[in-house]
This record gives structure tokens, C-alpha cells and sequence, in this order.
């Protein structure tokens, strides 16, 4: 008797594994996604809490403020302004009577 694979049960094995890590790509990829969108959603918050700062300290006068400003405040610490769920930059978003604009760069979405 031989020892070893046949070819057949050799290609049966990869395309097996090729498998399952397509399962895995797909899985991790819907995990990766749910995890930027939380991130972005806490980074909204903290956005939030400064502009909220900002306005308890007096120091908004105008109504509408940057994101940006914020950070020049230091009311905002993150060193990094990008939305997790689409690298867009939110230091440009701008807050408009107390209420973050609708621009896709400002959204989880």
C-alpha cells in the first residue's frame, strides 16, 4: 500500500479550507463594520459633549462652530478627527443651533 493523499482528496481539503476562510472573511468583515460604526457613534458623543462645553464656558459665540474649533479649544482631544466608518475627516463638520450637520462625513451611516 502507498502512504499519502490521492490528488482528489488533496483538492477536496483546499477547497474545503478556501472555504471556510471565505466564511471567515465575510464574518469578520460584518464585525469590523459594527465595530467602526460604535466608535463612531462615541465619537459623536464626545463631539457632542464639547460643543455642549463649549456653550456651558461661553466660549461659542457663533452659533455655528467647527468641529475643528472645538479641538483649537481644547475642548476636544482626539489627536485623530476621522470618522471610523468612512475616513472622511470630521473636523469640517459643523455644528448649526446646536445640532450636528447631516453631511456623510458626519454620520455613522
Amino acid at each position: 500500500m502507498k502512504k499519502g493523499f490521492t490528488l482528489i482528496e488533496m483538492i477536496v481539503t483546499i477547497g474545503l479550507l478556501g472555504l471556510l476562510g471565505t466564511m471567515m472573511a465575510v464574518g469578520m468583515s460584518s464585525v469590523i463594520k459594527n465595530n467602526n460604526k460604535k466608535n463612531c457613534e462615541k465619537m459623536i458623543g464626545r463631539i457632542e459633549a464639547a460643543y455642549l462645553a463649549c456653550e456651558a464656558d461661553s466660549k461659542c459665540i457663533n452659533p455655528n462652530i467647527t468641529v475643528q474649533q472645538l479641538k483649537d479649544y481644547g475642548l476636544l482631544a482626539d489627536d485623530k478627527l476621522d470618522n471610523p466608518v468612512n475616513n472622511e475627516s470630521m473636523a469640517g463638520c459643523t455644528f448649526k443651533n446646536g445640532v450636528l450637520s447631516t453631511e456623510k462625513k458626519c454620520k455613522c451611516e
